[in-house]
């Protein structure tokens, strides 16, 4: 620990968000992982519905980025593509989930704020929301 107060701002915790696993699509595919513990591909791309390049491409940056594991072999003489979630990954997910609550904290409280309050709540919503983008 740094001795620092923790920024619990929506707006710090966005800048917090790993690009890798903020993306929609290998957000989506952390989070079938994270449910199931492995899948193979057909069935990622069902879940997903993404396209056998598309769904490819984002395994690829996730297996780089050491969130997941892919373990190529056959069934039968059908080749199975296997890809599971590693320790690294898990906690990659958890900690995604974890600014995002933050972030629907915030916008909740804006939301919720008496109106002089609601300016500064909704500025670091916009702020956060900015950042997503």
């Amino acid at each position: 620990m740094s001795g620092q107060p923790e920024d619990t701002t929506a707006a710090a915790s966005l800048s917090e968000a790993s690009d890798v696993v903020h993306q929609r699509s290998r957000l989506s595919i952390l989070a079938v992982l994270y449910e199931v513990g492995e899948a193979d591909f057909v069935e990622l791309r069902g879940i997903t519905r993404l396209k056998d390049g598309n769904l490819s491409t984002h395994l690829q940056v996730l297996e780089e980025a050491k969130l997941i594991n892919i373990r190529k072999g056959f069934v039968g003489k059908r080749a199975r593509t296997a890809v599971s979630l590693n320790a690294k990954g898990r906690a990659a997910f958890e900690e995604e989930i974890r600014i995002l609550r933050n972030l629907v904290s915030a916008a909740d409280t804006a939301g919720g704020s008496r109106k002089g309050d609601r300016r500064a709540s909704r500025a670091a919503v916009r702020g956060a929301a900015a950042e997503v983008i």
